[in-house]
């Protein structure tokens, strides 16, 4: 998927707004505002989640039942662009070949590739490969469309 096709991962589940980037509606003097931001963590509540929300025009963090907000339209999800990933801390989820077991990966990512549709992000607890690096290119932004890939600064 090019740049140019930019697609909305599908939320089904609470968990699935971790790591997106959404638009946030809050009713303020009687008229709705939307303030675009990434949802960098989530919290378990009672039978529920709370998740921080990260704006982007403050960089300030505040904790909301965003499922909620979710579900009443108050959240909309945002289409990601290069710019959203480069430079950001992000957990890859990768499935093992042997058990089908999920395991979330925390990486940074670097830099995108020449044909702007892969990413080059570099692993926390990766072992230097033979060649020397803990470097890996991956099509980040079709990862994150099938809920692979969250973004978490």
């Amino acid at each position: 998927m090019g740049l140019d096709e930019l697609k909305l991962p599908k939320v089904t589940h609470p968990d699935q707004l971790l790591g997106k980037r959404v638009k946030h509606g809050i009713e303020e003097n009687e008229k709705k505002n939307w303030y675009k931001g990434t949802v960098i963590a989530m919290r378990e509540e009672g039978r529920g989640q709370t998740f921080k929300l990260k704006y982007d025009e403050c960089q300030m963090t505040w904790w909301f039942d965003l499922w909620k907000d979710f579900q009443q339209d108050n959240v909309k999800l945002l289409p990601l662009t290069a710019h959203n990933l480069l430079g950001k801390k992000v957990e890859h989820m990768f499935v093992s070949s042997e058990d089908g077991a999920e395991t979330w990966w925390p990486g940074r990512v670097l830099r995108c590739t020449d044909d702007r549709n892969s990413f080059v992000i570099e692993y926390e607890d990766e072992e230097v490969d033979s060649e020397g690096t803990k470097l890996f290119e991956y099509p980040l932004l079709d990862d994150y469309i099938n809920n692979e890939l969250r973004i978490l600064s």
